[in-house]
């Protein structure tokens, strides 16, 4: 019995990452004596509460002697990020992340002389400089080398010397293979527990299929015949039926996540499959069933269904013909395109037990050998320098104590104006020699400075003088917010105080910052006003105005004069982040204004206008500086986010975020009952 071990997320509820070892473990039977196909993954497993064993990665180096050959992948593995999916990391501190998910496995396995194959996985994000050696040893010691995009080979090949890197399907054009096309007595069970007794469509778990609701809830009459089956395909990123429970009352629901064998039947089951799932697309394909999904997820990686004639896009903004939908669904036989994928991934099998089934040497492979050369050179480097950093944070500790005392003292507060002063001298003396945008204004005289003026402190004429912008959605950049004096005290007077930590992941983004109660959901009163500074009180009064809402209205083009709103001020410091996103329905319109003097583009922090959900696809950035700010209005193509604060960075990116909600609408910033500690920024 030949003992392969297999890598990759296979210990999350992912369906496509819970495919790949199924269908690895079925091909390898057809072509191997009965082959052992181990999983590792960060996570152990057991099969008596998931699909099948999973070991855990801390196990591998002491595992890997008794293994036969390695398998790496599919899917976006191949990868140096830290955001594999929301809150996934190591069990413990002795694994790398995300390498010991496949780099250093596959290093290894090579160490024993094993061979190493790569099964159709992408490329995701850039390849760090230290790494390079590492992925070269990788790529020219491994037996077969198989990605699944042109992109993923492109990215890989400065790296790989002589080695040939192959492009075949996604492996999971292959799931027909493991059912045949009776309805097996478990999915006939649950389509009867559940009422499922009509010809149905599956309907992802997820946000932005709302013209597919629309047209089903105005056009019932002509859908009658059709039940409506909601599938979350990825509970891991965020698919839940309450996501879209109220967009499709009367749907069916599973009662629980179903193992990928019986979600795969039940899509290959379906009259069409919606959602915006890669793998969702990928089964119904493979079953002959008919994919809708909105035009805006048809970047990056779903760039792979392109060729496929029973992909149909939906402009989700749009009404969607009730005749156009309904002389679409029903399935078909397989296209041509799905045959020839099917025919390459036989071959590619073949590849794939012909490399596992080669002589194993037990011989460390050169390109090993030269690692080993060089690790105490690298190594004796990562020495000096962590040494360097450790003393450096242990003076950043108590230079942080030491500023807390003073914030604490009265002599703080009596000099603040003094400071402010001065801080604003040294910048105009001291500009960073790296690429920065600058405040408009900021080298303007500052001796008029008087941040106690009576009156309001927002030049309104530059919201009532701005145009909104339609490409990609509605959104505005606005401009010279503020007087030069007004912008410098506001940004050296930005709040410090009453802060809450906020990071996690809501099912569509993952995030983490700081945030300060500034006006509260529908109040008329400025929050912890006391610990403002007048310049403060005075932009909190000019977003309580009437003018404000007035001059925001007209730009949106939204009537904002009776909707609740609230402004929250962020720290978004070292490390913290933003992603991809719509905001939530019961969002408006949101105006983000900026507070940084100044701030260098390579730093991240910035606002992503993006065309679609990917990080990638960005078509404006706007830079947080104080006196520039940006309005969106929320649609199905109002994606944005913030981008990675680079960990070195020694400024935290200022902002306030001003929402106007529908009426009876609930703060999800300050939650009823929130009972969060607050603390002062440092």
């Amino acid at each position: 019995m030949a003992a392969i071990g297999m890598c990759g997320t296979f210990d999350v509820e992912n369906y496509g990452d819970l495919l790949f070892p199924l269908i690895a473990a079925h091909e390898l039977r057809q072509r191997l004596p009965t082959p052992d196909l181990q999983k590792f993954s960060y996570f152990s497993k057991r099969a008596a509460q998931w699909p099948f064993d999973v070991v855990s990665l801390t196990e591998f180096a002491a595992t890997v002697e008794n293994l036969d050959g390695l398998i790496v992948g599919g899917g976006h593995i191949i990868r140096f990020d830290q955001d594999v999916a929301p809150g996934y990391l190591p069990p413990n501190n002795d694994l790398h992340h995300p390498s010991s998910l496949w780099l250093i496995p596959m290093l290894l396995a090579l160490e024993q002389g094993l061979p190493v194959v790569w099964n159709a996985p992408a490329v995701y994000g850039d390849i760090p400089a230290w790494a390079a050696p590492l992925l070269t040893a990788a790529l020219i010691g491994s037996k077969y080398i198989a990605v699944r995009d042109a992109a993923s080979r492109q990215a890989l090949m400065p790296f790989a010397r002589d080695a040939e890197i192959n492009i075949v399907p996604d492996t999971v054009f292959g799931i027909a293979n493991l059912r045949d096309e009776n309805i097996s007595r478990e999915c006939a069970a649950l389509r009867q527990d559940i009422g499922l007794h009509k010809p149905y469509l599956v309907v992802q778990a997820t946000v932005g299929l709302d013209a597919i609701a629309r047209v089903l809830k105005k056009h019932a009459a002509t859908f009658a015949d059709y039940q409506v089956l909601l599938l979350p395909i990825g509970p891991v990123l965020g698919d839940a039926e309450k996501n879209i429970a109220h967009d499709f009352p009367t749907a069916l629901r599973l009662p629980q996540w179903p193992n990928p064998l019986l979600l795969a039947e039940l899509i290959g089951g379906a009259e069409a499959a919606i959602g915006i799932s890669l793998h969702l697309a990928i089964t119904a394909l493979a079953y002959g069933v008919p994919v809708f999904r909105p035009q805006q997820s048809a970047h990056g990686k779903y760039g792979l269904l392109a060729d496929f004639d029973t992909i149909h896009l939906f402009d989700n903004s749009s009404e969607i013909s009730p005749q156009w939908l309904q002389q679409k669904l029903g399935k078909t036989a397989l296209s041509v395109a799905v045959q020839k994928a099917n025919a390459e991934l036989k071959e590619h099998w073949d590849k794939v037990a012909a490399a596992l089934n080669s002589s194993i040497t037990r011989r460390v492979p050169a390109c090993i050998r030269e690692l080993w050369q060089k690790l105490p050179k690298a190594m004796e480097t990562d020495f000096v320098f962590e040494n360097k950093l450790s003393q450096a944070q242990n003076t950043i500790g108590h230079l942080r104590i030491e500023v807390a005392d003073l914030r604490s003292s009265l002599s703080w507060r009596v000099t603040a104006p003094l400071r402010a002063l001065a801080k604003f001298i040294q910048r105009l003396r001291n500009q960073r020699s790296t690429p920065t945008i600058t405040a408009p204004h900021q080298t303007k005289s500052v001796a008029a400075i008087d941040i106690a003026a009576a009156g309001g402190i927002m030049q309104f004429e530059a919201i009532e003088t701005c145009e909104l912008r339609s490409e990609p959605y509605g959104w505005a950049a606005v401009e010279d917010l503020y007087s030069a004096q007004n912008a410098a005290a506001l940004a050296d007077t930005f709040p410090r105080d009453h802060y809450k930590a906020v990071k996690g992941y809501d099912g569509e983004k993952d995030y983490g910052y700081e945030a300060r109660e500034l006006v509260a959901m529908g109040s008329k009163a400025i929050s912890h006003a006391a610990d403002l500074s007048v310049a403060w009180q005075r932009l909190a009064a000019d977003l309580l105005s009437p003018r404000y809402r007035a001059a925001l209205s007209r730009l949106s083009g939204i009537d904002l004069s009776n909707l609740q709103m609230e402004a929250n001020a962020f720290h978004y410091g070292p490390g913290a982040w933003l992603g991809p996103h719509l905001d939530l329905r019961d969002k408006i319109v949101t105006h983000v204004l900026y507070f940084n003097p100044s701030w260098n583009i390579a730093d991240g922090g910035c606002l992503q206008i993006l065309r679609s959900s990917s990080m990638r696809d960005a078509a404006h950035v706007v830079a947080p500086i104080v006196g520039s700010s940006a309005l969106l209005v929320r649609s199905d193509k109002s994606w944005h986010a913030v981008s990675r604060v680079d960990p070195r960075c020694t400024e935290s990116r200022r902002s306030v975020t001003v929402t106007f909600y529908r009426d009876h609408s609930v703060s999800t910033m300050w939650p009823p009952g929130d009972a969060t500690p607050t603390h002062d920024y440092i």
